[in-house]
């Protein structure tokens, strides 16, 4: 599978690049530190997943999402970042993220993630997914 990593910060890119780009079934395709970047490789690269930082200059990556989505809808997009924010969350699964994970998690965790998104299933943390029930909840009112 071919992976995007988006994030503003180099040594999270460089690392995840360099601890992902060890998995033999995944191929980074390419780095991004803000979304308006990623959209410019998404319409270059042949990706299957884009690993999504949201709060970045330029362009954040909820709004990034939106756009990578109408350029092409088969691109699977995780956020990962430090934020567990509603308003964030809501925003990214409208715009049509499949995962939502904190960069808490152990980086098999996110290898995993990559792999079961990529398969068509959709992946949130936790405390994420208690705030998406909270919000569900709160609209079924």
């Amino acid at each position: 599978m071919k992976v995007l990593i988006v994030d503003d910060e180099a040594l999270i890119r460089d690392s995840l690049k360099l601890i992902l780009g060890l998995e033999e079934d995944i191929e980074i395709v390419g780095t991004a530190k803000n979304g308006q970047e990623a959209i410019e490789i998404c319409k270059k690269q042949n990706v299957d997943v884009v690993l999504m930082d949201i709060r970045m200059p330029v362009m954040d990556g909820v709004l990034a999402t939106k756009y990578i989505k109408d350029i092409n809808r088969n691109i699977k997009i995780i956020i990962l970042t430090t934020f567990r924010d509603d308003e964030f969350i809501e925003q990214a699964m409208k715009n049509g993220a499949e995962g939502y994970i904190l960069k808490t998690q152990s980086t098999d965790s996110i290898i995993d993630t990559i792999k079961m998104v990529y398969k068509g299933v959709a992946v949130f943390e936790g405390e994420v997914l208690k705030s998406i029930s909270n919000m569900l909840k709160g609209k079924g009112r």
